[in-house]
This record gives structure tokens, sequence and C-alpha cells, in this order.
């Protein structure tokens, strides 16, 4: 679910920014970017994978967009199920991303992942694995068999969260907001 989440944020925010139809079938406008360098100008290796300058500002910012919900969506999650998928793509948006700012996704990884590796802690005391059943082709003494009728006695509650648990992990958003600040700040210097 979530990275279907991801994904549609992503791609919607990317259609807002890339121009096309409107609801009405009208033409949406296409943003300009100015300031800096003439997109599609200057050294490729200088906006990562992106061909243009015009093409890195659109598909940071849409970086942004998607990176922004991070927070939420892990806040959200009860396992580390979903990291791995988000981690990747946090990964293609690192590889893409011009030089001077690609190290703040990869931070942004960095973070995500180890928050996944707490959350697995912290389900692995909350919520233990079940002890193994004995085997029930073992060969049992007669005076050990139950006795039909008889209470098997008091049942075991189910594992849930109590006061004597740790507290749930929480992602660091002030590091995570250092990061996304720096992607922002290279989108307001080199894309207006």
């Amino acid at each position: 679910m979530f990275a279907g989440f991801f994904g549609l944020a992503l791609a919607a925010s990317l259609a807002g920014c890339m121009g096309g139809s409107g609801p009405t079938g009208s033409p949406m406008p296409t943003p300009t970017v100015t300031g800096g360098t003439v997109p599609g100008s200057g050294d490729p290796a200088q906006w990562g994978t992106y061909g243009s300058r015009a093409e890195a500002c659109l598909g940071v910012g849409g970086d942004v967009v998607a990176l922004a919900l991070i927070p939420n969506n892990l806040a959200l999650m009860n396992d580390s199920a979903g990291i791995g998928g988000l981690d990747d793509a946090i990964q293609t948006m690192a590889v893409a991303a011009p030089p001077p700012i690609s190290g703040h996704y990869l931070q942004i990884s960095a973070m995500v992942l180890s928050f996944g590796r707490e959350l697995d802690k912290y389900n692995a005391i909350v919520h233990p694995a079940p002890t193994a059943t004995p085997n029930a082709s073992a060969k049992v003494a007669p005076d050990q068999l139950p006795v039909v009728g008889a209470s098997a006695g008091p049942s075991l509650p189910s594992p849930s969260v109590s006061a004597s648990d740790p507290p749930r992990p929480s992602f660091d958003t002030t590091s995570f907001g250092t990061q996304l600040d720096g992607i922002k700040e290279w989108l307001k210097t080199d894309c207006s």
C-alpha cells in the first residue's frame, strides 16, 4: 500500500510540473526556470542523470514532494516490510540527483534504513515469535493425556503493548528535515 501511495504521489507531483492537459482538457502551462545558466547548457554531469537544468529542477522538485511524505508514512508502518521498497526509491532518486545534493538523499536513505532496524527490534520485543510446539507425532504417556471435558488450564493472553514495553521507535524528523532542507536550498538557488 505504501509503495503504491508513494508512487502515486511522485507521479502526481511530476505530472503537475510537466505540463499536459488539465482536468478540462485545456493545456496546462509548463513552468519556466529562471536564473543561473540557460536550461540545457553547461556540463551534463552538473545535473546528475537529468539532461538539463530544467529537467533536474523538475525532477528534484518532484523528489521533494515525495520525500516530504516519508515521516508520515513511516509513522503508519507496523513493521519494516515496506522499508526496502522505500529505500530503493530513495536510492534511485540519489543516483539521478545533481552531485551537490545526492548526499542528502543518501543521508535520508540511511535514516530510513536505521528506522527499519529499530522497528524490527521493537517488534521482536513487543511481538515475540511464538515458541515451537511439541511434535504432534511424539509419544505421550497415558497419564499425560488430556481428560475429555477437562479444562486445559488458563489460556495465554496474546501479546500486546504494555506499560513495561519499550517505546515505539520514532523517526528522527529533525535530522530528516535538515537533509530535506538541503535539497530545497539547492532548488531555491539553482532553479529560481
